[in-house]
């Protein structure tokens, strides 16, 4: 079970209440943490992150597998 799907589901099941359900969003670190990731799952969808190691690679001056 993912967090987000327990978010939802532990309170409708009446195991916790929903503002339990969600207080550990009241810290900024873990909010920080989930937008790193989704902002990061983003970028490697739409291939931006490929791009960009691509352009720091050549500025580098790194050697590419296979090259």
């Amino acid at each position: 079970m993912s967090s987000a799907s327990s978010l939802i589901i532990l309170p409708i099941l009446g195991l916790v209440t929903p503002k339990e359900a969600i207080s550990g969003l009241s810290s900024n670190a873990v909010v920080s943490i989930i937008a790193v990731i989704i902002i990061g799952a983003g970028l490697d969808k739409t291939g931006a992150m490929n791009f960009l190691a691509r352009v720091f690679s050549n500025l580098s001056g790194a050697v590419r597998a296979g090259s």
